[in-house]
């Protein structure tokens, strides 16, 4: 099953791990990677996933969530269940999916968001992922990281996509797209603290 997903422990690998980010990411750090689409898709596209790559826990987490926003408006959440990999280092791609209802995906350990994706069948879209661990704390590879669009269907993929631009990457930005109520990322975790004295930018 972590095979399908793409997800796997590379036990013994820690001499490979690519570089990281400047500082360790921690619970009371949110990332945002900024995207964009060139155009339309076709409409049987039904899914959107966005990897990190190779990372290296350094705390045990709990979890990864990670928020999409669509030309500026909340889209859904896609939260990975980290528990049972502990510290060292692994490769998410993706670790998070959001899909159409019309996506047969149900992947174990990944609790995927079932949204609305026919703004991408429209034309040009400003795309935005909010990153964050929750507990624990890793290092982060921002050169690996990726979005993608796909068909899948019942026996496998019906069509692939080049990944999306990523434009920037930013840890701690000053302003983040507004979440719904039940998706609010900054509340109760430290980052509003964090905010004051800790920004880092990453263009791509």
């Amino acid at each position: 099953m972590m095979r399908r997903l793409g997800v796997f422990v590379a036990a013994g690998l820690l001499a490979l791990a690519a570089p990281a980010a400047a500082d360790p990411i921690t619970a009371a750090d949110l990332i945002r990677v900024n995207f964009r689409t060139a155009g339309a898709f076709p409409p049987a596209v039904n899914e959107l996933s966005f990897g990190v790559g190779f990372m290296t826990f350094l705390e045990p987490s709990d979890a990864i969530q990670a928020t999409l926003f669509l030309n500026g408006a909340f889209t859904g959440t896609s939260t990975i269940n980290t528990r049972p990999f502990g510290t060292g280092l692994v490769h998410f791609t993706p670790v998070a999916i959001w899909r159409s209802p019309t996506s047969p995906l149900d992947p174990q350990f990944l609790h995927e968001a079932i949204v609305d994706l026919g703004k991408l069948s429209r034309g040009p879209v400003t795309g935005v992922v909010l990153l964050r661990l929750i507990g624990g704390a890793a290092d982060f590879d921002f050169a690996q990281f990726n979005v993608f669009v796909s068909e899948r269907l019942p026996g496998g993929f019906g069509g692939s996509f080049p990944p999306l631009p990523i434009t920037s990457i930013e840890v701690n930005p000053q302003a983040s797209p507004t979440p719904e109520p039940a998706t609010l990322i900054l509340a109760g975790t430290g980052v509003a603290a964090a905010l004051r004295h800790r920004r880092r930018r990453f263009p791509a």
